[in-house]
């Protein structure tokens, strides 16, 4: 999946940064392989037409390692353990130092294939040259949450055919309840036949007035039979309407779903740094380290 040309920013809101570490010594077994985050970093990726200008460039604080896990050992990882083994590396191993690397070349290869990442990096106040690769990848989060909108589409769609249930429910009720009235009232109509037969006799209607009644009466139909024709026009206004707002989302249809991920193999002791012990040395934090990296591609311009 070949990347546009252009700058991608990469730091904790979009991304993560983890070290990895293995244990070594006579009392390996009772040691535990660590997964510690950097939790304030950023990272750079220039990519250009020019394979010899793209340029690849991250920062960290040295003093802002989080140790997150520890697999393995005799007896479980405690929080306690987990500051302990932070502030042993702000005190004894990187001591709070920045971290910093740069490319040299950054060879693209393929159009879909890796970016070959060659550089310098400064660890512990020295520097050493790391080779590792970048590679593109659709992102599995963003698939996870489409297909959490779905579920709550169908969700919604469930919740609707229940109110229309509950609807019909209410229409039938307020029917028989109708229906039920209706009878009452020719009820009431026929005992009270007699009188409203003696009443009309005594108050005859004047012709000019029912005249006129039946004048207002055609024009309140005619009113009436304008206002249905604005009602309907309603439900096609609302649709434009929502249409309007459907094409002025342009940013979904070119919503970016990949992550840029790589990773590399640090050995501390080309960076002068010593192997932290413990119980007397037969426990120790193995020579090698893995820093792997992830991030959301997000062109800033």
């Amino acid at each position: 999946m070949a990347l546009d040309s252009g700058t991608y920013e990469f730091g904790p809101r979009n991304g993560e940064l983890l070290i990895r570490t293995g244990r070594a010594g006579a009392a390996a077994k009772a040691g535990h392989n660590l997964t510690i985050a950097v939790t304030e970093w950023s990272g750079t990726l220039e990519v250009s037409d020019d394979h010899k200008q793209t340029r690849v460039e991250f920062k960290a604080d040295g003093g802002s390692l989080e140790v997150l896990d520890g697999q393995g050992g005799v007896t479980t990882l405690t929080d306690p353990d987990k500051r302990g083994i932070e502030d042993s590396i702000d005190e004894e191993v990187l001591k709070k130092s920045e971290i910093t690397f740069r490319s040299t070349s950054a060879e693209h290869g393929e159009p879909d294939g890796p970016i070959r990442v060659q550089g310098e990096l400064e660890l512990a106040g020295q520097r050493a040259p790391v080779n590792f690769e970048l590679a593109v990848e659709d992102d599995e989060d963003d698939e996870d949450e489409d297909d959490e909108d779905e579920d709550d589409e169908d969700e919604d769609d469930a919740d609707e055919d229940e109110d229309d249930d509950d609807r019909d429910e209410n229409d039938d009720r307020d029917e028989d309840d109708d229906r039920d009235e209706d009878d009452d009232d020719r009820d009431e109509s026929k005992n009270g036949g007699d009188e409203s037969k003696n009443a009309a006799d005594d108050s005859k209607t004047d012709p000019a007035d029912s005249k006129n009644d039946a004048d207002e009466d055609k024009n309140g139909g005619a009113d009436h039979a304008e206002g249905e024709g604005e009602d309907e026009d309603k439900p096609q206004d609302e649709a434009d309407d929502a249409n309007t707002d459907e094409e002025e989302k342009p940013w979904e249809a070119t919503k970016d779903t990949r992550r840029l991920t790589g990773s590399a193999v640090i050995k501390q002791s080309d960076f002068g740094i010593k192997q932290y012990t413990t119980l007397f040395g037969t426990l120790k934090v193995a020579d090698e380290v893995e820093v792997t990296f992830s991030g959301k591609l997000s062109q800033s311009r």
